[in-house]
């Protein structure tokens, strides 16, 4: 999970296909874009705003440079990593929820009905992510403010934490001469592994996002880092469930290859390069079906600020390589999908944004990819945060960004509570971060019963995982 920071909207993932040549350029192009536009917020005009994405765009279609081959691996001194106690007297029971989250600057784990137990000593943790099989818990962190992350591993009982990647060694794998340094873009474990994927950023003086669309893997078993992708050939990046494919999104496709690398089935879907008004590039979210046959996207129309914004719902089956495309849906998917992919992951139901009678409210909207049954499910401000794993249920906030309605279709609304971020445990159960700096929480709940209290961290961002053993 992102971590999260009280009042603060979670933006759009960010990124672009940076080069040596163009860096110093992109950097002062983003300052210019802040001083001219204010950002280039969606309340401006959208002809001097698309004036500037042209101008953008056309920057952006400079070469990275190309990744290492082979294995590059972490120092000795870090590996192997001991494998935790399996004692019987220890092991929790099949079935228990196993939640890593940050607090004051360390990772902790709670088993079951916890309580929680520190796991790390470092001190700046900024990010966890927990192994589905609940054995390994990685962490980045920072040692300052100023410098790239380090990614390190700790076992479930707290044993053998262990650097895996320094902080010097992003920039030993590009040349970061227009940026102040290169660091860690995304971080996620491969379902039913060890492994985990990485992608990387070059992070500039100024404001800005800047992805390599690399695609590299970590073992967090022994520390070996690899590249699976060179610049310009991975992306954004999300396993399918099963653990075998890796869906890639760049800004005007979606891939798909294999875990280990191979097998690239590259711009199986194609589509316009999505304006975003600001000094960052649009990654659309994919989602898959839960028995990891099909990816689908609801990719939004180029300019998100024109009268006649659409979505296109896409499928692609993973057997046969071949992508579909339902018709163009009027209605905002861009700004909709800040948060959680838009499409359902039955891949058939769809939900999306159209403007209220007031022009600044969002109304939600739900139907299907085929652009059947189209209804607006609620009326008023709204933000979506996202399907249940069987698409039965829905969460979104309503009039303001954490009072969190939970939702289904032909079923009227009820109130979830107020919170943050929410990640499914299953399709009836989930996990949420409520309150604020020095009153957080993290709790259980379901679609038919109340909040029940894990864990009360502390610290200005918190970043939690859970997994089912």
């Amino acid at each position: 999970m992102r971590p999260v920071r009280l009042l603060r909207e979670e933006r759009p993932p960010s990124g672009r296909e940076a080069s040596r040549a163009v860096g110093g350029m992109l950097c002062g192009l983003a300052a210019l874009i802040l001083a001219a536009l204010a950002c280039a917020s969606p309340a401006g005009a959208p002809d001097a705003g698309a004036a500037v994405a042209t101008a953008v765009s056309a920057t952006l279609e400079a070469a990275t440079g190309l990744a290492p081959a082979g294995p590059v691996s972490a120092s000795e001194a870090t590996l192997p990593v001991e494998p935790p106690s399996e004692s019987p007297d220890t092991e929790p029971p099949a079935g228990t929820l196993s939640l890593a989250y940050t607090s004051a600057g360390e990772a902790w784990l709670l088993e079951g009905e916890g309580p929680g137990r520190q796991l790390s000593t470092t001190g700046g943790v900024q990010q966890v992510v927990i192994s589905s099989d609940g054995q390994r818990i990685v962490f980045t962190r920072r040692e300052r403010v100023d410098l790239p992350s380090e990614i390190w591993v700790v076992n479930r009982d707290g044993s053998a934490q262990t650097m895996l990647v320094a902080s010097t060694r992003w920039n030993e794998l590009y040349d970061h001469d227009d940026f102040l340094f290169n660091d860690l873009a995304q971080v996620d474990f491969i379902p039913g592994s060890h492994t985990l994927l990485l992608g990387t950023q070059g992070v500039p003086e100024g404001p800005g996002f800047f992805r390599y669309d690399d695609l590299l893997r970590l073992d967090a078993d022994t520390g070996e880092l690899t590249t699976l992708l060179a610049p310009g050939e991975g992306g954004a990046f999300t396993p399918s469930p099963d653990g075998d494919t890796v869906a890639i999104v760049r800004p005007t496709s979606i891939s798909l290859v294999d875990a280990d690398g191979s097998n690239l089935r590259p711009e199986l879907v194609a589509f316009p390069m999505i304006i975003t008004y600001s000094e960052y590039l649009s990654y659309p979210k994919v989602i898959w079906s839960p028995d990891s046959a099909a990816v689908g996207a609801a990719i939004a129309s180029a300019d998100p600020l024109a009268p006649d914004t659409s979505g296109t719902v896409w499928r692609i089956d993973r057997d046969s390589a071949t992508a579909s495309a339902g018709p163009a849906i009027p209605g905002n998917f861009f700004f909709t999908q800040f948060s959680a992919a838009s499409l359902a992951p039955d891949l058939v139901q769809v939900a999306f944004g159209r403007t209220g009678a007031d022009p600044n409210t969002t109304e939600l909207y739900l139907g299907r990819a085929d652009g059947s049954g189209i209804a607006v499910y609620v009326m008023g401000d709204v933000g979506w945060k996202g399907w249940s794993p069987d698409s039965g249920h829905f969460v979104y906030s309503q009039d303001s960004p954490a009072n969190l309605q939970l939702g289904a279709p032909g079923t009227s609304p009820s109130a979830l509570g107020t919170g943050h971020t929410l990640q499914w445990i299953d399709p009836s159960e989930f996990v949420l971060l409520t309150g604020g700096e020095g009153s957080w929480s993290l709790s259980r709940g379901s679609i038919a019963g109340p909040l029940i209290p894990l864990a009360n961290p502390s610290g200005e961002f918190i970043s939690f995982d859970v997994a089912t053993r």
